[in-house]
């Protein structure tokens, strides 16, 4: 465990480190319906094991919810002062 997680700087030495990111995989796992961070896993390692086999990977699942719930509507938001600019700068040279 300690050689394939050594690079998210986790301190295998202390118990209480390993347990609370077992736990955030836990929830992870739960949240999103997913099994492994990279490649899908054939069972779920911290869910209900009864559920069946997970469908897809925890990778996509947390991708797709970060782009959509945090990028989206910043890119949104760049576009329409994009927008706005090209607007007034279109209209400054018109002006002059």
């Amino acid at each position: 465990m300690q050689e394939n997680y050594g690079e998210y700087v986790v301190d295998f030495d202390s118990t209480d480190e390993i347990v609370e990111y077992l736990d955030l995989f836990g929830k992870i796992e739960d949240s999103y319906s997913c099994s492994g961070i990279c490649t899908i896993k054939p069972v779920y390692y911290f869910s209900d094991s009864t559920d069946g086999e997970p469908e897809k990977k925890c990778e996509d699942s947390i991708k797709n919810d970060v782009l959509d719930g945090i990028i989206l509507p910043i890119g949104i938001c760049y576009f329409i002062i994009g927008m706005m600019v090209l607007v007034v700068a279109i209209i400054q040279f018109g002006l002059c």
